[in-house]
């Protein structure tokens, strides 16, 4: 064979090897719930969202199980069922949040900020068919603080019967003094008897809430009438139980 019909047919093999090679790198795309960057690094009809390969949907027809979110920047798809469980935002993936029903969801103001098909209830968006009474009802397994809301009206009663208001489009706990409040709470205002203050977060169990060498007991009513004291615990982790 002369030189110059070796450094063809040479030619033709690499030819050939070159799609070869192409169809091993597209079988190396990531599949179904592997992490990625891209949605090129995703097989054929796959999304990378939330850092992850997702199916890509339209509504949640599209979607074998969970519903159809939505990822800004990234399109829509598919939610994992197991990913829907939540207690706090922060459990959830940007821009999802903790809806009140304990499941992660896209905030909406409208129905227009949902998946075709969604409705807009206490600012998350839902199925219709996921709704009671016209409303997302709430998780009984989660603490309703820091649901989402637009109306008080939305939000449930706390774990100890205690009255909810919506402020900032959260949950909180409505109160006059702080006896009023949950255990790590104390009431924004105890001047007003007319309008009721906010339970808020005096700090987190284990860390300090007050300082038995300064605070000064502070007044506190007394369940049969009358006021008394409450004190500081040894141990700056709360203020003890009114001393009636």
């Amino acid at each position: 064979m002369s030189a110059r019909a070796t450094v063809a047919l040479l030619g033709t093999v690499v030819m050939l090897a070159v799609p070869l090679a192409c169809s091993e790198d597209d079988s190396a795309l990531l599949r179904l719930r592997e992490g990625c960057s891209l949605n090129s690094d995703c097989e054929e009809g796959l999304v990378c969202a939330f850092g992850v390969c997702h199916a890509a949907c339209e509504t949640s027809k599209d979607c074998d199980a969970g519903r159809c979110i939505v990822d800004e920047g990234r399109g829509r798809v598919c939610q994992f069922e197991e990913a829907k469980t939540c207690a706090f935002n922060s459990e959830c993936p940007p821009p999802l949040i903790c809806g009140r029903d304990g499941a992660c969801r896209n905030q909406c103001a409208t129905d227009r900020d949902c998946v075709p098909g969604q409705v807009c209830r206490v600012t998350t968006c839902a199925e219709p068919e996921e709704l009671e009474d016209d409303t997302l009802p709430p998780s009984p397994d989660v603490d309703p603080v820091g649901f989402p809301c637009a109306l008080s009206s939305d939000c449930p009663a706390g774990p100890g019967g205690e009255v909810l208001v919506c402020r900032s489009n959260l949950c909180s706990y409505a109160c006059f003094t702080t006896v009023d409040c949950a255990r790590y709470y104390r009431c924004s205002t105890d001047t007003d008897e007319t309008v009721p203050g906010d339970c808020v977060l005096i700090g987190e169990p284990g860390k300090l809430f007050c300082d038995p060498a300064k605070d000064a007991p502070r007044e506190c009513p007394c369940p049969g009438g009358g006021i008394s004291t409450q004190v500081c615990a040894e141990d700056g982790s709360e203020f003890l139980d009114c001393q009636c």
